[in-house]
């Protein structure tokens, strides 16, 4: 499992389909699709009801895109207590990559 997975159904469910989470996401469809059948796969069922136009999360889908929140939320504060205590003591704690995680 990756947090790209994990993003990328995160931004389906905001979303409300997979196309327009690709859009936002500066994605094509098919990787995103990807991404999120991997995970269906690595957790043995289904985190998205797809019809032709949209999509809703699954009782475990819905579930997983909150903990990945919490997990985004979480690692952001660590991130951001980091850099403060950095800042203190002169150093830097930059991370490039914490953006595509909130």
């Amino acid at each position: 499992m990756e947090w790209q997975d994990l993003r990328a159904l995160r931004a389906a469910v905001r979303h409300g389909s997979i196309t327009a989470a690709a859009a936002a996401l500066d994605r094509t469809r098919p990787a995103l699709s990807r991404r999120i059948t991997r995970l269906e796969r690595q957790l043995g069922t289904p985190l998205l009801v797809r019809t032709p136009r949209s999509c809703v999360p699954t009782d475990a889908g819905r579930r997983l895109v909150d903990a990945a929140a919490r997990a985004a939320a979480s690692w952001a504060a660590a991130v951001g207590q980091a850099r403060e205590v950095a800042g203190r003591h002169g150093g830097s704690a930059a991370h490039p990559g914490l953006g595509h995680l909130v």
